[in-house]
């Protein structure tokens, strides 16, 4: 089995946790050692079945390859601000963690590395994904999808075919991107939205059609 650890302990980690048990009860492959948070006072806490085994800090000592590392955090900021952290230890892996009820056309999509995908979500074909998204419950992702990196796909959310997502978005549950739309980066799409046009870098909408809100 393959050593294993989730960056956070918050709910999501816990999510994960369960994904990775899900995972090992069709072939065992994950030994999971626990938890990763950011204060030391709260090493040897258990969170559910786990405890905080340490720090991000003591991860950029750790000189084995054999360590997979998977980020549970649902914050594209701080997703993208802890891999640039601990990703200056050239030692550590992020394998992409696909529930076993996933649905996809694997020969025809493209993923970078520490992926996060949930159970029933579905992707169709010729899609790209980038570097440490999540693609949380029951979201679904269309043909010629392009996703780009350390972006936040919340549950029963629907990406159409042939949208582009930047980095760093946070899509909210539930919400509809239709077909053809362009998402620039750092964008927050609000749950229950359908978006119909193109949304430009660092808005912020919501709604049906979804509107960009006043900064």
């Amino acid at each position: 089995m393959k050593d294993i650890v989730i960056v956070g302990a918050g709910g999501f980690a816990r999510e994960v946790a369960w994904l990775i048990e899900d995972c090992n009860a069709i072939e065992a492959i994950w030994d999971l050692k626990g938890f990763i948070e950011n204060s030391i006072a709260l090493v040897g806490e258990r969170r559910g079945r786990y405890s905080i085994i340490g720090t991000d800090e003591d991860f950029l000592l750790v000189e084995s390859s054999g360590i997979n590392v998977v980020i549970g955090i649902g914050n594209p900021k701080v997703i993208s601000r802890i891999f640039h952290k601990i990703s200056q230890n050239l030692h550590l892996n992020y394998p992409n963690l696909i529930h076993p009820s996933v649905r996809a056309d694997f020969d025809n999509i493209r993923f970078g590395v520490g992926n996060i995908m949930c159970a029933g979500t579905t992707f169709t074909t010729d899609i790209d994904v980038g570097n440490l998204n999540i693609f949380n419950l029951s979201t679904t992702i269309g043909h010629d999808a392009h996703i780009g990196n350390f972006n936040v796909i919340n549950p029963g959310a629907h990406i159409s075919g042939g949208v582009k997502i930047g980095n760093g978005c946070l899509v909210g549950t539930g919400a509809v991107i239709l077909e053809n739309r362009i998402i620039g980066d750092n964008v927050i799409i609000g749950g229950g939205a359908v978006v119909t046009k193109d949304i430009p870098p660092n808005t912020v909408v919501a709604g049906v059609p979804a509107k960009p809100l006043e900064k």
